[in-house]
Formats: C-alpha cells, sequence, structure tokens
C-alpha cells in the first residue's frame, strides 16, 4: 500500500538544491571552481545546468568575469532566500544604491 510508493532510497541533497545556490555557496567557502568542485560528487549535475547557474551568477553581478564572488555575491550568501529570489535580491541591492 503505501509501502509500495514511497521510495526505495532517498533522493540524494544534492540534487532539489539549485546549482545557483550551489555555486554561490561553493565560492563562499573558497573550495574552488563550482563545476570541477561538483564534478567529483557520486551524483554529478549535468555539466551544462552548471555552466548555466555560474552564467546567471554572473549576469546577475553574484560573480564576476573570473568567478570570484563580487560583494553582492557575499550578500547573497548571508540570506536566507533560496537561489529562485537572488536575482531580485540583487536587483532591490541595486536600485537601493542610487
Amino acid at each position: 500500500m503505501i509501502h509500495d510508493a514511497m521510495l526505495q532510497c532517498q533522493l540524494p541533497e544534492i540534487l532539489p538544491t539549485p546549482l545557483q545556490e550551489l555555486c554561490l555557496h561553493i565560492k563562499s567557502l573558497q573550495l574552488g571552481a563550482g563545476g570541477s568542485f561538483l564534478a567529483k560528487a557520486l551524483q554529478p549535475p549535468d555539466p551544462l545546468a552548471v555552466q548555466n547557474a555560474i552564467e546567471l551568477l554572473k549576469t546577475i553581478g553574484a560573480l564576476d568575469d573570473i568567478e570570484e564572488l563580487t560583494p553582492l555575491g557575499h550578500h547573497l550568501c548571508t540570506l536566507p532566500i533560496g537561489s529562485k529570489h537572488c536575482e531580485d535580491a540583487s536587483n532591490e541591492f541595486y536600485l537601493s544604491m542610487l
């Protein structure tokens, strides 16, 4: 019944976590490049998805051209919000500086 509907194993925690959030935290912990660090996982995410996440973080200004955290990136790492809201938060941050 209910037991039959349950998964045999729980999904790895890395799978449902947004890659943008993971990449930000990898950089904040100084663990190296996000792509190479995530490639070492037991079930690594698709490299294209990781690259897309990094490009999004560059677009919103959380990472610079050499994939280092910007002041905004450091700020986003401290916020208790998911990465879905990072772009909104970055827009608010820049607007507050005007």
